[in-house]
């Protein structure tokens, strides 16, 4: 885009406009709406150890009881991976701070659409399915929302963004452009460890975050 001032082209500058922070408390409203409006699964769970048959061998193999050094990991890289995409970003200059405020939007969308598929799937936790259960996890309903993963579609989501957002300023990709994506992988592979999610957890989170990253993408890029 482009705009004529004294009569010279000029190109238009990426602003951080009011109307991006509107769109931040859209994204937590609708993160908060199962839980403002008692929409949550059903507990206690209806079963417990689950039946390792019924889960596809994709996702069989990962069965494990909770694990909380490896969850704890988890949200570090899963911050990071947001993080520091925003912080490189916001010194970049007025333009910088634009692309900072999609990839916090791209996330927190992102996250947000997650909240609302976990409750619509109600899909059992691996830990529900380990022998002997954790205690207190049949009547904990996050027992029941492992479909998609939040952790990894807010880090994909950021790391699809940032990616597109280094390269508009750079003009080309560099190394920093890699680093959230790695940091996504990791956070998906924790979940994984820590007896969390399924491997089609993370995979779904994955692309619920590259499908928020390309709506984004589409309005701010």
């Amino acid at each position: 885009m482009a705009c004529l001032h004294l009569g010279h082209v000029e190109p238009v500058v990426a602003q951080v406009r009011p109307a991006d922070a509107v769109w931040l408390v859209g994204a937590g409203l609708v993160y908060l709406t199962p839980t403002l409006l008692g929409v949550t699964p059903s507990v206690p769970a209806p079963c417990g150890p689950c039946d390792r048959a019924a889960l596809p061998a994709f996702d069989r193999w990962a069965v494990a009881p909770y694990r909380s050094g490896w969850s704890t990991g988890s949200w570090i890289t899963g911050v990071a991976a947001v993080g520091l995409p925003v912080l490189d970003l916001w010194n970049e200059g007025p333009e910088g701070r634009a692309r900072a405020m999609a990839v916090m939007q791209a996330s927190s969308w992102a996250v947000a659409a997650t909240e609302l598929l976990k409750v619509t799937f109600a899909r059992h936790r691996p830990l529900l399915y380990a022998d002997p259960l954790e205690a207190g996890v049949l009547n904990d309903a996050d027992s029941r929302q492992s479909f998609p993963s939040a952790h990894v579609a807010g880090s994909v989501a950021a790391a699809a963004t940032y990616w597109w957002a280094r390269r508009s300023l750079d003009g080309e990709t560099t190394w920093r452009a890699w680093v959230p994506w790695a940091l996504a992988f990791g956070t998906g592979v924790m979940r994984i460890t820590a007896g969390k999610h399924f491997p089609s957890d993370v995979v779904g989170g994955a692309g619920v975050g590259l499908i928020g990253a390309m709506i984004v993408k589409e309005v701010r890029f």
